[in-house]
């Protein structure tokens, strides 16, 4: 026979029973769960860091190619096809040095004022056009390295400049300057503009808010 007693005291130990035969199961799921993620991250980030690897070394190689092309070939070329664009005289060397200053630096400039002046919801956009201004400049930047910068290339590249294009740097500078002068006339004017407009619309919706 059992007494009223003996009942209490087995549903007891069930009940104290229960929770401990529970709580391993629950910590071996849970460690095959952390032996399960914890591979899967780690090949996540190593695959990460090989894909960013990869791209470093793709940009440093691009770099030194186009360093290389830009201190040994580019300078003779440039000078090389401006003396054949001028023809040896005077007024061609100023007429293509005013037309080359002029116009590959108002146009990046103006490319890069619609860059900084509109806004963007993608980054590409920005990057497209801030690459587009580099390539628009490239004619002008070119002409800036053969003018300043050293090395025996860049020399010979001045002194076929000026013997065969003469007064053509100097042009070029010229045009540079006007170029920048008109730039900065257009995004006057252009900021000026948006000004006005946004103190229209502030002032019509303070007249729509009095009604």
């Amino acid at each position: 026979m059992t007494t009223p007693h003996d009942d209490d005291s087995t549903s007891d130990r069930v009940r104290v029973s229960g929770p401990s035969e529970q709580a391993p199961a629950e910590m071996v799921e849970d460690d095959q769960n952390d032996r399960d993620t914890t591979p899967q991250g780690s090949g996540r980030t190593e695959k990460h860091w090989q894909r960013w690897l990869v791209i470093g070394f793709v940009v440093v190689a691009i770099l030194l190619v186009l360093i290389m092309v830009w201190t040994s070939f580019l300078p003779r070329w440039w000078a090389q096809t401006i003396s054949r664009q001028t023809g040896g005289t005077f007024a061609r060397g100023v007429g293509w040095g005013l037309f080359y200053g002029f116009t590959f630096t108002l146009a990046p400039l103006l490319v890069l004022a619609l860059v900084a002046l509109r806004s963007w919801r993608r980054h590409a956009g920005r990057i497209a056009l801030a690459v587009l201004a580099l390539l628009l400049a490239l004619p002008n930047l070119v002409s800036l390295s053969v003018s300043l910068a050293p090395g025996r290339v860049n020399e010979i590249a001045r002194q076929t400049l000026d013997v065969n294009a003469p007064w053509f740097r100097g042009a070029s500078i010229i045009g540079a300057v006007i170029a920048a002068l008109a730039a900065a006339g257009v995004w006057t004017w252009v900021i000026i503009n948006q000004r006005r407009h946004r103190e229209l619309l502030e002032l019509r919706a303070e007249r729509d808010e009095r009604r």
